[in-house]
């Protein structure tokens, strides 16, 4: 059974070209793209019900900052300048 996936093309973004983008990209995951939302509560609603398993989004840049769930990326992190590592004990 395939993962169930929705779309976030937020509203003031072209849909086209990121919907159709987000849809090859679900397709050659293997994803039921079953949904596109273009308000980040309908995505909510959409997981809260258990409709969708899967969120894709076509650029970082796309994502509401003030998102829950928040996912941070610990690998994209840049440690200030002038931070010290913690010392072995």
């Amino acid at each position: 059974m395939a993962l169930a996936a929705v779309a976030y093309v937020p509203a003031g973004v072209d849909y086209e070209p990121w919907g159709g983008i987000c849809a090859r990209y679900a397709s050659s995951r293997g994803y039921e793209m079953r949904h596109v939302a273009r308000d980040w509560a309908d995505v909510m609603a959409l997981i809260d019900d258990e409709a969708v398993q899967i969120v894709v989004v076509g650029t970082r840049s796309h994502l509401p900052p003030d998102r829950v769930p928040r996912v941070e990326i610990v690998d994209e992190w840049q440690e200030p300048r002038g931070s010290r590592r913690p010392r072995r004990l």
